[in-house]
């Protein structure tokens, strides 16, 4: 997997098909990422602006392990992908070079389970040296209620209900 600076703006950066709206996050968000309607997610970052680290990955089938130990937050979550060609994407839909279209079998259902490490270090600030670092891992499965694998940094806590 390659990694590739995304741009942030606005403390987000998506996953977007092409043409589709962005919409609003729901307000049960889990900090991480948020579906916000068919070939769209937005996912929260740490900073207001600048950019990240970003790896992605199209995979055929689900991921065998969750590497718990090496990230601050962890989570998965069913979105469609009725064009089938999901990508990671800026506020302002720049698609950056390099990165993978994410949705390996076209058309159709999948999961994604994004990966964060670093929301901490530079929080509500434009910074001009990434240090925050996202996964994405994308595939093919039918929809399922969201997980939470790992959900320990202060900026995701700072955007979750008390209720969660």
């Amino acid at each position: 997997m390659e990694t590739v600076l995304v741009p942030v703006d606005s403390h987000q950066f998506w996953l977007l098909e092409p043409d589709r709206r962005r919409g609003f996050p729901p307000r049960d968000t889990n900090g991480l990422i948020a579906v916000t309607g068919p070939g769209a997610a937005i996912i929260f970052t740490g900073i207001s602006s600048g950019r990240v680290s970003v790896r992605a990955a199209a995979l055929t089938a689900a991921p065998t392990a969750v590497d718990l130990d090496s990230w601050d937050e962890i989570a998965d979550m069913s979105l469609p992908g009725p064009v089938g060609d999901l990508a990671v994407a800026a506020l302002l839909d720049h698609v950056p070079p390099g990165l993978p279209a994410l949705c390996a079998a076209g058309p159709g259902d999948y999961r994604v389970r994004v990966h964060a490490r670093g929301r901490d270090i530079s929080p509500d600030e434009s910074i001009t040296q990434p240090a925050e670092i996202y996964v994405i891992l994308c595939w093919p499965a039918s929809p399922a209620p969201a997980v939470d694998h790992k959900l320990t940094d202060h900026v995701g806590a700072g955007l979750r209900p008390a209720s969660r």
